[in-house]
């Protein structure tokens, strides 16, 4: 079986169901025979998960910016989308939030459609 990512390799966990989604963080171990093959370090940050599926992850450069491979734009997009409205719920409730967080959810709505054509 071919891995996608090799030890060293900094990369942005992209699962949402997952504490750690949106950190960034590289591959210190693989274990190949093991069905959730990477450990991830995130280094002084803790989170839920330390093992991760190879769709859980996806590849950064030294940036932080996502590194396209054959994943469609439109589901990395929809991602970052994802990791911006969390952050702005996070912050003081203002009138400008609010509709940050509704144009983002239209833009994501309108990816929806287009993935779907």
């Amino acid at each position: 079986m071919e891995l996608k990512f090799k030890i060293g390799d900094k990369v942005k966990v992209v699962n949402k169901d997952l504490d750690a989604f949106g950190a960034i963080g590289e591959i210190v171990d693989i274990d190949k025979e093991w069905h959730v093959p990477y450990e991830v370090s995130f280094g002084e940050k803790k989170y839920n998960e330390e093992i991760f599926y190879e769709t859980d992850l996806i590849l950064v450069d030294e940036e932080d910016n996502v590194v396209i491979e054959e994943e469609p734009i439109e589901e990395l997009v929809e991602d970052e989308i994802d990791i911006l409205v969390e952050k702005l719920r996070a912050m003081n409730p203002s009138r400008e939030i609010s509709l940050a967080i509704t144009h983002l959810q239209e833009a994501q709505n309108w990816l929806y459609r287009l993935k779907r054509k």
